[in-house]
């Protein structure tokens, strides 16, 4: 293959990514979407009763043996001595609803100044 060859097919395989999302990798999603919506609330709900969905700001949905989700959130910590503490986390779940299973796989979050809204 000459490199005016190599060059051109790069250029359209480059072109295809950015537009269609790498074949097999994330795409964006709504944040208002219903999976989204319920991938939201399950990875709140493990991290525990003291942790509240401030707002959604980013997700995208992957599929792998079901439903991967990669959230990024605003969440609220009510701590025990009734301050709050808000954080800007990265969450991921994997959601295969034939065999029943959810699973909360990464959580990271980093200790935030935002303004609750």
């Amino acid at each position: 293959m000459n490199t005016v060859t190599y060059c051109a097919l790069a250029a359209v395989c480059l072109t295809y990514a950015t537009t269609q999302g790498v074949p097999g990798g994330a795409s964006p999603i709504g944040t208002d979407d219903v999976e989204v919506q319920a991938a939201a609330a399950f990875a709140i709900g493990e991290l525990g009763s003291e942790y509240f969905l401030v707002k959604l700001t980013k997700a995208s949905r992957q599929v792998v043996a079901g439903s991967k989700h990669i959230l990024e959130a605003n969440v609220r910590r009510d701590m025990a001595d009734g301050s709050k503490k808000f954080y800007t986390c990265t969450l991921e779940t994997v959601t295969a609803e034939w065999k029943n299973y959810k699973e909360l796989t990464k959580m990271c979050c980093d200790l935030t100044t935002i303004t609750p809204a």
